[in-house]
């Protein structure tokens, strides 16, 4: 299943990033409500994911401020296709009640 970008989320507490992805690009459609204009969301059937990536040299998890995830906060475009990632079959856990959620890890093959 591919993989698109879609922003990079930050823990507040340890620093920590994780890449958000989705199986496929997200869409809006434009619509006028009470006389304003508005977006909304397509929705479709999206499997949502996150891409933890680790330091090569040192091992550990990329915080937020690595100069390597700066350059995909910088670079990489909502809806751009992550080629040679794809969503694994491992849910994320919750950290507080240990239970799996429905965003699944992104790994490389």
């Amino acid at each position: 299943m591919n993989v698109f970008f879609k922003k990079v989320l930050t823990n507040p507490n340890t620093g920590s990033a994780v890449i958000q992805c989705t199986s496929e690009p997200l869409t809006q459609k434009l619509a006028t409500l009470g006389g304003m204009p508005v977006a909304t969301s397509t929705r479709k059937n999206i499997v949502w994911g996150n891409l933890s990536l680790n330091d090569p040299e040192t091992g550990l998890v990329m915080r937020a401020n690595h100069p390597t995830m700066q350059h995909y906060m910088q670079t990489l475009e909502p809806g751009q296709e992550l080629e040679g990632f794809r969503m694994s079959e491992n849910p994320c856990m919750d950290m507080k009640t240990g239970e799996a959620t429905n965003i699944m890890w992104v790994e490389a093959y």
